[in-house]
């Protein structure tokens, strides 16, 4: 009798698929992703663009699960250092390159640089300082140091 081609996995697809260096079909899917985030910016619905973020996410989460379990099939093992290396290698110099440029057009055309949150964000701590100097942090921080439970709640809530 002969094998069932539709019941065992292709092989040589899946070997094809693992000794790739990307996936063309997930670029159509980022690329889809993206116009969905500049169609909500735009014209949109807001909820289009949240759409977009759960699909960036997704594809994120799939293809670092895949480039350890590659890295895990060639090696025998994953190493978190040199993943980590790898990506700061890939994201910082990209991010250090837009800050420099958001920054330095700001002070070109004279917009008054909220220079804690930039440089909190040059430091990647910008949810740290957020957390504790925005407004709303601060109010529930003085607040409740010295109001009721009670108090502080019926504050925070019509804030």
């Amino acid at each position: 009798m002969g094998e069932k081609t539709g019941s065992i996995p292709n092989k040589e697809l899946l070997s094809n698929l693992s000794a790739a260096s990307n996936i063309p079909a997930l670029d159509a899917v980022r690329g889809v992703a993206a116009s969905m985030v500049v169609i909500a910016h735009t014209i949109g619905p807001r909820q289009l663009g949240s759409m977009a973020v759960a699909i960036f996410f997704v594809l994120s989460g799939f293809l670092i699960t895949w480039l350890l379990v590659r890295e895990s099939d060639i090696t025998g093992q994953i190493s978190l250092r040199d993943f980590y290396i790898r990506r700061t290698l890939r994201i910082f110099p990209a991010f250090y390159v837009f800050w420099v440029v958001c920054v330095s057009a700001a002070v070109l055309r004279g917009v008054q640089v909220p220079w804690g949150e930039a440089w909190s964000s040059f430091f990647y701590v910008g949810d740290y300082y957020g957390a504790l100097y925005h407004a709303g942090w601060k109010k529930s921080f003085t607040c409740c140091g010295r109001l009721s439970s009670r108090a502080c709640t019926a504050t925070l809530r019509n804030s």
